[in-house]
This record gives C-alpha cells, sequence and structure tokens, in this order.
C-alpha cells in the first residue's frame, strides 16, 4: 500500500494543478488601466491632452493598437457650446497612423497640438466620415492639419455635398491622394484589418445634402486585432444603424470597442437591436457634451461601459490582441449616472443638471437683474413677477446665455424684450426655464437678427430630468423669428403668435416637443422660414416632435409643413381638417 501513496501524491498534485488551470481559463480576460510608456505632463488651464510621448514607438515596441479619442476637453464653440465634434487617433502596432474625423475648426490648434504631443509627424492615412464641418472642419481650414502633417491617403464616403467637395479640393492643393470606402471595402495595415460596414454602394456618386441622410452615409469601420475589436460607426441615425444591422448582420457588427453614434448626446441613435448586436465591452461617447440617459442606458443594458470625455476627459484606449487597456485623463465626479448601471432597457432621454448646481433666489424684477449681472448661473423665483415695467430690457433676454431660470411655481408677465443674436440656437447656449407649475404669460420676444431659432427652452435636456411631470402654460405670447423647445413636461399653449418669416435663413422650428404631453388649445403659427435656402431640412417645419402627446384644438392656425416626428409620437385632432 505504501508503494502507491507518493503515486496517489503527484495524482492529487496533478488534479489541483489541472483544477486551478481550468478554474483560472473560465475567467475572461478583464479589461485593465493602461501601462504605457506616455508621459503624465499636463498643462494647468489647458486643454492640451495630458500625456505626452513618442505613441507610433511605444506602439510598436509594445505591439498594441491604440485609440486616442481627441476630442471635447474645454473647448466652447460660439452658437455651439462645448460640442466641438469628433476627432480620433489610432496608432497602429507597426506605427502607423490613421485619423478618424478632424473636429470643428474651433478645436483645431488644440487638436493639431495633441498630435504633436503624440509624437505625430505624419498622418498615414485620414478618414472623414462624413461631409459635416464638426468632423473635418481642421483638414480643410488654413493653418490645420495640412499645414502641420504629411498625409499620406484620404478616405471620404463618396457622396457629393458641399463638405466633400470642401475635402477633395483641399487634397487637390496639397497633391493628397484620396479614395472612397463603401461598405465591401476591406483595408490591412499590418495585424490589423478594418471592414468598411458603410455606407451602401448605391449611395457613392449620389448628392446627398439633407442633415440625417448625410448622418446615416457615415463611414462605419470595425477593426480587427488579434481576438479584440473596435467599432467607428460616425453619426449614424437610428435608420443608419438599422439600415448597417440590416445589410451586415449581428456577427459582423460584434466588437468589443464601440465610439458611440452620434456623440452619444442625441437621441436620434438609440436603437437597442444595434446596441445589443455590437455587445462591447466599452462604449466611448467623444465630443465634449453630456451624453443623453436614453443613450447611455441603452449601451449598459448590451453590457458596456460608458466612457465620456464630458465626465472623464481625454480617453485613450489600447489592446494587445487579447487584453483591452484603457484610461482617462480624470475621474467622473457625477454620480448621476450610476442609477443606469443595472440598466436593461433604455431610460427617457435627459441629460442630468451637474450635482454641484445650486441655484441663487430672487423674490423681485431688481434681484433677477443684479443676479444675472453678478454671473449667477441657476436662479430660482421666490415669487411672480410682472415685469411689464421693466423697459430697458427683458429679463428673459439680459445677458441670460446659458443660464436656468427656476420658476418654481410663478408666473412671470409681460416679459418682453429683444433676443439677443447667438443665444438662440443649441442647447448648450440658451435660456433654461424649469420648475414645478408656471405660467409665462403676455410676452412679446423677437429675435433680433433674420438668423431664427428658440427663445427659450422649457427644461433642456440637459438639465431636466422628465419625472419632474412639470405643467405649464404658454399664454398670450408673441415671437418673431424664434421658437420653443419643450421638453419632458406637461404643456398647454393658448393665444400665442408664433412667427417665422420668409426672411428668415436660418431656423428652427416654432415647436420642437420632446416626452411632452401637449395642447395646442389656440394660437397662430407662420413658418416661411428657409433654413440656409434648404427646403429638405429637418427643421424645415413649425412642429417637430421626439415621443410626444399632442392635441391640435380647434382654434388652432397654422401656415406650414405640420410636424415631423421621429421616434414615437402621436397626434390628436380635435379639429375636422388641417
Amino acid at each position: 500500500m505504501k508503494r502507491f501513496v507518493p503515486f496517489l501524491a503527484i495524482f492529487l498534485t496533478l488534479l489541483l494543478v489541472l483544477a486551478v488551470s481550468c478554474k483560472q481559463e473560465s475567467i475572461p480576460a478583464p479589461e485593465e488601466t493602461l501601462e504605457a510608456r506616455l508621459v503624465w505632463a499636463p498643462q494647468t488651464g489647458s486643454t492640451i491632452f495630458p500625456w505626452k510621448g513618442d505613441a507610433a514607438e511605444i506602439a510598436k515596441e509594445e505591439g498594441r493598437l491604440y485609440f486616442y479619442y481627441m476630442a471635447g476637453e474645454g473647448t466652447e464653440v460660439p452658437g455651439v457650446g462645448q460640442k466641438i465634434g469628433d476627432s480620433t487617433l489610432v496608432v497602429f502596432p507597426n506605427g502607423k497612423t490613421m485619423l478618424i474625423d478632424a473636429c470643428s475648426e474651433a478645436y483645431c490648434q488644440t487638436l493639431v497640438a495633441n498630435l504633436k504631443r503624440l509624437g505625430v509627424k505624419k498622418l498615414d492615412y485620414v478618414v472623414f466620415t462624413h461631409g459635416h464641418s464638426d468632423h473635418y472642419a481642421c483638414f480643410t481650414c488654413s493653418g490645420g492639419l495640412c499645414a502641420n502633417f504629411e498625409i499620406g491617403h484620404v478616405y471620404y464616403d463618396g457622396t457629393v455635398n458641399s463638405g466633400n467637395t470642401k475635402i477633395k479640393t483641399k487634397c487637390d492643393v496639397y497633391g493628397i491622394e484620396y479614395s472612397v470606402l463603401k461598405r465591401g471595402d476591406h483595408l490591412s495595415v499590418g495585424d490589423v484589418t478594418i471592414d468598411i460596414l458603410n455606407p451602401s454602394p448605391d449611395v457613392v456618386g449620389t448628392t446627398v445634402s439633407v442633415e440625417a441622410d448625410q448622418n446615416n452615409t457615415s463611414i462605419t469601420l470595425r477593426f480587427t486585432y488579434g481576438n479584440v475589436k473596435a467599432l467607428f460607426c460616425g453619426d449614424l441615425y437610428k435608420v443608419g444603424m438599422q439600415n448597417v444591422l440590416d445589410a451586415v448582420g449581428e456577427s459582423a457588427l460584434k466588437a468589443d470597442i464601440v465610439r458611440i453614434p452620434h456623440h452619444g448626446h442625441s437621441e436620434t441613435s438609440i436603437l437597442q437591436d444595434f446596441a445589443d448586436a455590437v455587445a462591447p465591452k466599452i462604449a466611448v461617447a467623444s465630443c465634449g457634451v453630456t451624453v443623453n440617459t436614453s443613450v447611455y442606458s441603452m449601451w449598459k443594458a448590451s453590457g458596456a461601459r460608458i466612457l465620456d470625455d464630458y465626465t472623464m476627459g481625454y480617453i485613450f484606449v489600447s489592446t494587445d490582441g487579447s487584453r483591452i487597456y484603457s484610461e482617462t485623463s480624470r475621474t467622473r465626479e457625477t454620480s448621476f449616472y450610476d442609477r443606469f448601471e443595472g440598466s436593461v432597457t433604455p431610460a427617457p432621454a435627459y441629460v442630468p443638471e451637474p450635482d454641484a448646481a445650486s441655484y441663487f433666489t430672487v423674490s423681485s424684477i431688481a434681484e433677477l437683474v443684479d443676479a444675472v449681472n453678478a454671473g449667477k448661473i441657476r436662479i430660482r423665483l421666490s415669487a411672480d413677477l410682472d415685469i411689464s415695467a421693466y423697459t430697458v430690457e427683458s429679463p428673459l433676454s439680459l445677458n441670460m446665455t446659458g443660464k436656468v431660470l427656476d420658476l418654481n411655481g410663478h408666473t412671470v408677465a409681460g416679459c418682453s424684450g429683444t433676443i439677443k443674436s447667438g443665444s438662440d440656437n443649441d442647447v448648450e447656449t440658451s435660456l433654461i426655464l424649469r420648475g414645478s407649475s408656471f405660467t409665462i404669460k403676455n410676452g412679446t420676444f423677437t429675435l433680433s437678427n433674420d438668423y431664427g431659432g428658440y427663445a427659450f427652452r422649457i427644461n433642456s435636456l440637459l438639465d431636466t430630468d422628465p419625472n419632474l411631470n412639470t405643467n405649464v402654460v404658454l399664454e398670450a405670447l408673441t415671437l418673431t423669428n424664434a421658437g420653443v423647445n419643450v421638453n419632458g413636461c406637461t404643456i398647454t399653449i393658448k393665444g400665442c403668435s408664433f412667427t417665422q418669416p420668409s426672411t428668415c435663413t436660418t431656423n428652427r422650428p416654432n415647436l420642437l416637443f420632446s416626452y411632452a404631453n401637449v395642447r395646442l388649445e389656440s394660437g397662430s403659427y407662420m413658418f416661411e422660414g428657409k433654413n440656409g435656402g434648404n427646403a429638405n431640412s429637418l427643421y424645415n417645419r413649425w412642429l417637430r416632435m421626439y415621443n410626444t402627446n399632442l392635441t391640435i384644438g380647434n382654434d388652432v392656425r397654422y401656415k406650414g409643413t405640420l410636424w415631423y416626428s421621429v421616434s414615437t409620437s402621436r397626434l390628436n385632432l380635435e379639429r375636422t381638417l388641417l
């Protein structure tokens, strides 16, 4: 019996080793913190990329594929806010470089500085996903990429529009070769293969000028290095996402890393089937604006960890073909998104108010004006205000760009004034009105030029939880060259007149509703705006809706295309004829 003891010991030892090995193999490779040889060298108060080093040499020595998401940190674009576009530097394991998109002109100097800090002297490939200026302007503007780097080859989507014309013209001036990428094409850079999943070959050579159509022709690329895949989707809308899914199938979309379509801030790009097909470990929102909560929860439901440059700064991710490594320049400080960590279905579309925000309370016109002049961002009313007698300038247009005014159950009457140029465009820069059950009445808002846009926003998607279920009344307001953007509340509009005349060359709808319950009780709405001469623009309607229940009463009068609906909306008509 004793002679079998050593054999038994050896057998048990081997069995233990085998058990441990099997257990280790069953554990999926975790995402790890990046351990690259880049030097942490931030510049205080600067938007410059905080890492510095020779990215190409590091990639070659470490055998990794690198993605540097360059857009977003601290740059303000006049009239737009922090949406500065998109740009990603790809560094291949053989040291070759590719830039996917080239952000807006306002961010161009920062992009150039960032590329130089990473040792870039030549961009071997530049890919423009589509012809929108927030994706190409640093290439076409003076002093941009062409003036600072050698550029090997440019790829574009092959459609005909003003943006692509500018790209090709710049290539001709600098003698840069360019060609089209379309579905079914393949590229190889060393050991990395790139499959092109969009656009369809059918759109190549066709004129595409409508905003949504240009976004939906975005070049969509899937990188494969070893066992790891990374997907870039440009600005695909829901329709474009569905088209790609239908054309290539779920397996061709599977990726471990995804750059979220349309920057992550827009509810135009919500399609759970698409996210589930990709099923990424990491989803990156890159653009410099807060992530829409429907978008965030959609990708969480697909199993992803969300990295966004608005709350986490610069992002870079790498892979050695088996493991994924990531790092951000700062830690997300807000706890708002924690509620979506266990998401299994998309949440209502809104984006949080900063956790640290506090309101300055006022109870009179004088206090309101003083608060605005003192630079207070968030102001709360504690009393009704009738500002009809205030003739210098309406408090609702008194340097209120970027302000949030909480009316807190009160009425503001007589809020007449001239809307200042530049305060009328995108969500990031407009006056925001919010609170529980308030009324705005007897006011006149006139934009000071013919640019067109929103006089104010009620419960902006940047600041409001739709669960507030605010009851709002707009009564006897007159708006010229301007409209109203309403989100996440119950609202009644009566006796109002909204006009965007033919002289208005760039405009937004008279009314834009998102996740709202609306009753147009009475009033008149005239829309003749040209929107830059683009008759097919999504904004060339007097009414546009997202996920809204709208009732139009019999006393409503209007002129212009009735509505444009995205996602699920319902129209109830009390009138017999339209």
